[in-house]
């Protein structure tokens, strides 16, 4: 009896003594010195920026449904090439892995965290535009970065701040060397450049949070928003355009209506990103018992093959093939543009005249879907 008393001592003593440690080394991340640390192991320290990155668009660029619907259509219209095409900024980890066929867990994290923060220098010009060094070095925008207690050193990038970060993906062309996705161009043409503003700016913004979690957080401070609002936030849509009726001019045989429609807070064209989105200004004039006159403008970028054939899915878009732009109408960073609307109506019964704009998408997920979102409205009754 007192042999097994000891025994129930020493092993209730040992394990108040290993347990601890067993879930400290547990507990302590692992960053990898010759391959890419997942995201999660940095969600370990860095759980506010983690918790925000993981429900972005950038998390979800592999297991997002309509990537994944015209992915599986190119791959299958390719005979599995488009991998070369799509992957590389959709999971861009395999421009160092070579894991096109997604068989490593990193690959499926999309835009991983360890991708961005070990990419040292951007060369716009090379076919992988990315030069990378994986490691324990982890680049970022924060000049008073300190290493954290031996897991990784820190050094700061002043390219972690630009455009041109961004451009390596944000930038894609034909094998004929048309703009397919020139959102980078698009602001690099604009005004915005000058002024010192860029992508960051407005995708990821100054917030206040905590840039390492637990005992080495220390106070919160200024930290970049990680969950990258775009074209997929109704928030940031409805930013982007403002709308106005100007002036109703009613004539003894028609009724012109004038309005301005602004692209004032996005840094690109509007609708920029793949050539499947379409802005339309809606205007509406209503009169006595109910009758109502439409007109509308679309405003979009159409491509076509070389044959004049009009490409409508993504699927055939990024693949790149030789293209030709038909139409590009889009509202360049800053502009606003003066548009007259006539209608074949006049007298005193006419009422009102209402003008808004939406944003059209008709991606396929299985089955081709319209997502419409309003994203300015204005009215203006008839004198």
């Amino acid at each position: 009896m007192n042999i097994f008393r000891r025994s129930i001592f020493l092993y209730v003593f040992l394990n108040m003594i290993f347990s601890p440690l067993m879930a400290l080394a547990e507990e302590t991340p692992k960053v990898e010195t010759d391959k890419y640390t997942s995201s999660v192991v940095c969600g370990k320290c860095h759980e506010h920026i983690y918790n925000r990155w993981k429900d972005s668009i950038h998390a979800h660029a592999m297991d997002d449904p309509i990537f994944n619907t015209a992915y599986n259509l190119a791959y299958r219209k390719t005979s599995g090439a488009a991998k070369n095409i799509c992957l590389p900024c959709h999971a861009p980890t395999v421009r160092f892995t070579g894991d096109f066929d997604e068989k490593l867990p990193i690959t499926k994290e999309g835009v991983s965290c360890d991708f961005c923060h070990t990419v040292k220098a951007v060369d716009l010009k090379a076919s992988d535009p990315y030069i990378k060094e994986i490691g324990l070095v982890k680049r970022g925008p924060f000049k008073d970065g300190k290493d954290l207690k031996g897991k990784h050193e820190i050094a700061f990038s002043e390219l972690h701040k630009t455009a041109e970060f961004c451009a390596g993906c944000h930038e894609y062309k034909s094998q004929n060397g048309v703009s397919i996705i020139g959102t980078y161009g698009e602001w690099k043409e604009g005004p915005y450049p000058a002024k010192g503003k860029q992508c960051q700016d407005c995708h990821m913004p100054a917030i206040m949070g905590q840039i390492v979690a637990g005992s080495d957080a220390g106070p919160k401070r200024t930290i970049n928003e990680h969950n990258l609002l775009g074209g997929h936030s109704l928030m940031q849509l409805k930013k982007a355009i403002d709308v106005k009726v100007i002036n109703i001019n009613v004539g003894e045989a028609r009724t012109e209506v004038m309005v301005d429609i602004s692209n004032m807070g996005s840094g690109h064209r509007v609708p920029t990103g793949t050539p499947t989105r379409r802005l339309i200004l809606n205007v509406e004039l209503s009169g006595a018992e109910g009758r109502v006159f439409r007109e509308k403008i679309a405003y979009e970028k159409i491509l076509a093959d070389m044959d004049g054939r009009e490409l409508k899915d993504e699927s055939e878009v990024m693949l790149g093939g030789p293209m030709q732009i038909l139409k590009d109408n889009r509202l360049k960073p800053g502009e606003t543009r003066r548009e007259v609307f006539t209608f074949y109506a006049t007298g005193a019964k006419l009422k009102n005249v209402t003008a808004w704009v939406d944003y059209v998408y008709s991606p396929f997920i299985l089955d081709r879907t319209t997502m419409q979102l309003e994203m300015a409205r204005d009215s203006m009754a008839v004198r």
